[in-house]
């Protein structure tokens, strides 16, 4: 490439001044843009001109933050002032850094789901901040026009942060925005490539422009945030290669503005590993990395508007219609050439399979079956070059021909290796099916077909990938997930569903205060199972703990005032209801972490089901029998001899909805 337009930058201390070895590194890394913060009264032009003496081409931007945007007191709500004070409050910022910075973001990760940021996941969070922004982008850019003023980058990845969604609801704001800012994190677990290049993690802004096509992006932050896993060292000299590496892809993409590595430097322990030099002074290979990796011509960022695809009528490819072009490839070799090459151009995982009229659903309930549908040519929709980067995504590809040509021999399918929490194959992939192709309830005939129908339209596409890892048959997965998510993970406030066992709570912590724990909470000695009651106070009216989730989480909270790590434990998490106390077998050193993670997403209890059924190990009994088809076995292993006549029946009829049924459907 002959030019680019992505400025190279680096996040600023997050302190309201800079170091003398923080200066030091901007020089010799050569950065083009500094990310600074600041928030009233903690600004200080000086450092501002400081940088600009040393670099009169830099550019700076600038995150305004505000005192009162933090978690705020309620537990599943955040803190945040009115548009007005924020903006009358920072105005006056804006204009005493003028002469040295012009760029501005209002606010910073509104979406993050720790609520660190004044709202949080939820749509109605997004809502509520879609208005909020536009009430303060209107007033700082009607007193200070000359200022350009951006939507904040959100916190990713989406199954985490929803990002996605507050995208979409969003809309609004964004379009008002001068610019839209985004923030690109990736991990690289061990023995891996890593997701650097992934759409919802390192490249995740390929889905922004896709939906803002005519907005430059300025990623405010960007890295490898390997530190914040467990066992996923990574070593400075790897992060730097990938740092180079990151950065000769991004300057393909002609609407980059700047991406700022986050952090130059830091005292907090949380970001040491982030720091591109310690606190003595010594810098990390990265600095040297980055100033002497090529850099191409800088020219300014431009946007277009995204050509619209042109409607086509849908065909449908069935994986065993026949059709002349019969291949050695896979319906998972097609499923997947068609998803990376629709990531590698930035569009959505399925975009190019709906633009073609190409059904999902046929090819993935038989994978590993040999395509015989359509030729790549013969496919509606398609441009030359679309069909071209698909080809390219085939095994063994070259860059002509159509889809006979082949390779000798299907691939194996995955096997299982670890927990499938810690498989980089099943982090960032869909959970579900193209909306397109997701069912009516209304096409159920019984309650079976119901739970069928319901699990596969949100969970159908991991759990396809999850039965090729395990080696169990769809129908199978579908079976075990419709059983443990008869409702969704989270609740219609945003919260993550648990049920709270006081009887557990007392063998973990009760039996050593018990005049505490009696005075709080109630159960049958007899039968600890059942009444199981508490109260905030001892002069206040015994509550059942099980009526809704709004008692379960008042009287889970008090008990995290009395012994969190004890309440955490005697807990069950999520929509399967995995006890805290199971967090060591399905993968994670704490319980701490065990429910972070499923208040994260769906998609890690999800997982967390099924890595509580194949176990640490690999002499799983409950797996072996699904491997084998025998959901009797199972049933008696899962759910206990006594329950498993019960549930065996329920998984079978559910099984053979799933064949008889649902199949047919997709």
């Amino acid at each position: 490439m002959t030019s680019r337009t992505c400025r190279i930058g680096i996040h600023g201390r997050n302190r309201p001044t800079l170091e003398e070895h923080d200066y030091h590194l901007i020089r010799s890394m050569g950065a083009e843009t500094v990310k600074m913060m600041t928030k009233p009264g903690h600004t200080d032009p000086a450092v501002y001109k400081r940088l600009k003496r040393d670099n009169p081409d830099l550019e700076i931007i600038t995150r305004l933050d505000h005192p009162d945007i933090n978690r705020g007191t309620h537990p599943n709500q955040g803190s945040h002032p009115p548009p007005d004070r924020y903006a009358n409050d920072l105005i006056p910022t804006v204009r005493s850094l003028l002469p040295y910075c012009q760029k501005f973001q209002i606010t910073n990760e509104p979406n993050h789901d720790a609520l660190y940021e004044g709202w949080g996941k939820t749509d109605e969070d997004a809502r509520s901040y879609n208005a909020w922004f536009k009430l303060v982008y209107r007033q700082m850019k009607n007193e200070i026009p000359e200022a350009s003023f951006g939507f904040p980058g959100l916190a990713v990845p989406d199954f985490k942060h929803h990002d996605r969604a507050w995208l979409d609801i969003c809309s609004e704001a964004i379009n008002e925005a001068d610019w839209l800012g985004v923030h690109c994190y990736w991990q690289t677990p061990p023995q891996t490539d890593g997701k650097k290049f992934d759409e919802s993690f390192g490249t995740c802004f390929k889905y922004y422009h896709r939906l803002f096509p005519d907005k430059i992006l300025e990623i405010l932050e960007c890295g490898n945030s390997n530190s914040q896993t467990p066992g996923f060292h990574i070593s400075d000299e790897a992060v730097a290669q990938e740092y180079v590496d990151w950065l000769q892809e991004l300057f393909n993409y002609p609407y980059i503005g700047s991406a700022s590595f986050f952090i130059i430097s830091s005292p907090d322990v949380d970001w040491v590993d982030f720091s591109w030099r310690r606190e003595d002074g010594r810098f990390k290979p990265v600095v040297e990395r980055i100033a002497q990796m090529p850099r191409p011509n800088l020219v300014a960022p431009s946007v277009q508007l995204a050509p619209v695809a042109p409607e086509v009528t849908p065909a449908v490819v069935a994986p065993a219609a026949p059709s002349v072009g019969v291949t050695n490839y896979t319906n998972q070799d097609i499923i997947d050439a068609f998803r990376n090459a629709a990531q590698r151009m930035g569009l959505d995982n399925w975009a190019l399979m709906e633009k073609a009229g190409v059904r999902l659903g046929p090819l993935a309930n038989a994978r590993q079956a040999i395509y015989s549908g359509p030729k790549l040519a013969e496919l509606p929709g398609l441009s030359p070059d679309e069909k071209q980067k698909i080809r390219a995504m085939l095994p063994d590809s070259a860059p002509t021909g159509d889809l006979e040509l082949s390779f000798s021999t299907p691939p194996p399918a995955p096997v299982a290796t670890g927990f499938l929490k810690d498989n980089p194959t099943l982090a960032g992939v869909p959970l579900a099916f193209p909306r397109i192709e997701q069912l009516s309830l209304d096409l159920a005939r019984t309650s079976s077909e119901r739970s069928v129908i319901r699990v596969w339209n949100r969970y159908g596409w991991l759990l396809l990938m999850v039965s090729g890892v395990l080696q169990i048959e769809p129908g199978a997965a579908v079976a075990v997930a419709a059983q443990h998510f008869r409702q969704r993970g989270f609740g219609r406030q945003g919260g993550m569903r648990l049920r709270f066992e006081p009887q557990l709570f007392f063998e973990r912590w009760g039996r050593d205060n018990e005049e505490t724990f009696w005075q709080h909470f109630s159960f049958d000695t007899d039968r600890p199972w059942q009444q199981h009651r508490w109260r905030p106070a001892d002069n206040a009216d015994w509550q059942d703990i099980h009526t809704n989730q709004a008692g379960e989480w008042a009287a889970f909270d008090l008990a995290c005032a009395l012994n969190k790590t004890a309440a955490l434990l005697a807990s069950a998490l999520g929509a399967p209801e995995l006890l805290g106390v199971l967090h060591a077998t399905i993968g994670y050193e704490t319980v701490d972490q065990m429910f972070a993670a499923f208040a994260s997403h769906e998609r890690y209890q999800l997982l967390g089901l099924f890595d509580f059924i194949a176990g640490p190990g690999s002499a799983s009994r409950q797996l072996a029998a699904l491997q084998a088809g025998n959901l009797d076995v199972f049933a008696a292993f899962h759910f206990g001899v006594n329950q498993a006549a019960r549930y065996s029946t329920t998984l079978q009829q559910v099984y053979n909805a799933y064949y008889q049924r649902l199949v047919s459907l997709v």
